[in-house]
């Protein structure tokens, strides 16, 4: 019996595809055959990490953030084309559907990608989106997608509670802490930075910190998360790498006594699941960042600074008195997946 699962993942940042993999990885153990949706950058890593499975291209949804330090009126703005996407994905899954016969359908944030009759999953740890004002009205809108799937998954641990309110849902699923990466034996000495997410914000920060590299130690590692061309790398003493696999990554990461990152909530399982401490930086003006850099700055483990506000000499040493996690250790649930069994 051919068992398809069609899993669909949204393009925003790599956090989606590196969380997915996961439990891409977890399908195929138990039998099932994963077919990939997704696009651009997403799409790149998920074929690139899994270059036996189909993969099927998914209109992007193009989501841009602003240069300012106020990211929710521009996010606010682009809903009818997050909706207009979103329908498109939802037609598609169909024609698919119809095609495949798939057992189940799986999707990280993507709003359209469900089936009436073929049982389908939402993963988010975002249920309850932060968007100032328009917060309440946010949450509303965002409902009105979930409550179509017939389970919602959220990427948390029940005694963690890392996506503290976000994820705020009666009905929802913790299935446990997703990361991609694995622990590995280390001396752990060296400073590693990862920059990821939207542009132009990602280059923003990566400037602000080429402008202070003198303060790093000669041995730190930058992760650009990008393949786009870098000529600082040729003038630099740290060590540069584009962007990775989630086996290289991992090796780097083992290595890292402190990380510096986006405070995207993706970064922070994975330093859960590595049991590292971190600087993290909200992306300026992105509220569900900034919210997760305040929840995580109370915790031992993490300092938050502004992007505004980076002095890596002073901030280094602050974080020199930092506690690292323990290594999270829990595996997904062997019934996991019971809903496509029925």
């Amino acid at each position: 019996m051919d068992r398809t699962v069609i899993y669909g993942v949204l393009n925003w940042g790599l956090g989606h595809a590196t969380r997915s993999s996961v439990i891409i990885r977890k399908l195929e153990q138990q039998g099932f055959r994963p077919i990939i949706a997704s696009d651009g950058a997403a799409g790149e890593w998920l074929q690139e990490e899994f270059p036996h499975l189909e993969y099927r291209m998914l209109q992007a949804y193009n989501i841009h953030y602003s240069r300012r330090n106020l990211q929710w009126p521009r996010l606010l703005w682009q809903i009818p084309k997050m909706a207009k996407a979103a329908h498109k994905e939802h037609e598609i899954l169909q024609i698919w559907a119809d095609e495949l016969k798939p057992v189940g359908i799986i999707s990280d944030n993507r709003l359209g990608f469900h089936h009436p009759e073929v049982p389908s999953v939402y993963i988010s740890h975002q249920l309850r989106p932060r968007m100032a004002m328009f917060s309440g009205a946010a949450a509303w809108a965002h409902r009105q997608y979930f409550k179509k799937f017939h389970e919602i998954w959220v990427p948390d641990d029940q005694d963690i509670k890392a996506s503290g309110q976000l994820s705020k849902n009666g009905k929802a699923r913790k299935i446990g802490l997703l990361s991609s990466l694995k622990p590995e034996e280390s001396t752990a000495s060296k400073i590693v930075i990862l920059l990821s997410g939207p542009e132009p914000q990602r280059s923003i920060l990566e400037r602000k910190i080429f402008e202070q590299a003198e303060d790093l130690p000669e041995d730190t590692i930058l992760i650009r998360g990008t393949n786009e061309p870098c000529p600082e790398r040729y003038r630099r003493r740290i060590k540069i790498y584009d962007r990775l696999n989630s086996l290289d990554v991992s090796r780097i990461l083992a290595e890292a006594e402190l990380l510096i990152s986006r405070s995207g909530y993706s970064s922070i399982m994975d330093y859960y699941k590595l049991g590292k401490k971190a600087i993290l930086i909200p992306t300026p003006g992105q509220s569900e960042q900034e919210y997760l850099a305040r929840l995580h700055a109370a915790s031992p483990y993490f300092l938050t600074v502004n992007q505004k506000n980076l002095k890596l000499a002073e901030q280094l040493a602050q974080a020199s008195k930092l506690k690292s996690p323990q290594p999270y250790q829990k595996d997904l649930a062997a019934d996991l997946f019971k809903l496509f069994s029925k």
